[in-house]
């Protein structure tokens, strides 16, 4: 058919011809800029990754969940460093030294629940009540059963918890204790 009309018929096609011009249309993907994206790595490893762009640089940022020989670890990727920064560090740069203001700044939902269940086992121990762990029951006695969202809100606060117990080590291995210790890690990165 290709042939009858003189046309070659090893040809792929996929062009057009306009004012005798060979014409392509070629397939781009872009992403969006200033949106997180949570994706799988090529290494395999969970990031959240941000692509921010002005007119006159464009820079990508990551947060990335990286296995290691004391479980998994969070670190933060950034074009112009080198290498991955943990990010226990890059909190501590920014002004949060105490292990205990960057435990609560991320794992905040964990903390307050146990503070206020705490405090309201404490409450109702000293009014004579019977309180049994973190049981709560019900007025005839029985365990009332949790929550859904309650599992679901611990279960997430849990897994993140979890990643940065195992992250929080990493600065007292470097022997970064101070904003400006962690200025100085990032320096050489």
């Amino acid at each position: 058919e290709l042939e009858a009309l003189k046309e070659c018929p090893l040809d792929p096609g996929g062009y057009f011809v306009v004012k005798g011009v060979e014409k392509v249309i070629l397939m781009q993907e872009q992403l969006s800029k200033n949106r997180v994206i949570v994706e799988t790595d090529a290494k395999g490893h969970t990031a959240a990754t941000i692509t921010s762009s002005t007119h006159e640089r464009k820079s990508r940022c990551s947060i990335v969940v990286k296995p290691s020989a004391h479980g998994r670890r969070v670190y933060l990727r950034h074009n112009t460093l080198g290498d991955d920064i943990p990010v226990v560090i890059v909190l501590k740069a920014m002004g949060m030294e105490s292990d205990l203001e960057i435990a609560e700044l991320v794992c905040s939902t964990t903390t307050t629940t146990t503070t206020k269940t705490s405090a309201a086992r404490r409450k109702r121990s000293r009014r004579g009540e019977v309180v049994s762990g973190t049981t709560t029951k019900t007025e005839d006695g029985k365990p009332a059963p949790p929550t859904t969202e309650t599992n679901a809100q611990s279960a997430a606060s849990s897994s993140i918890s979890d990643l940065f117990v195992a992250s929080m080590e990493e600065p007292c291995a470097a022997r970064v204790k101070t904003q400006k210790q962690a200025f100085a890690f990032v320096g050489k990165a």
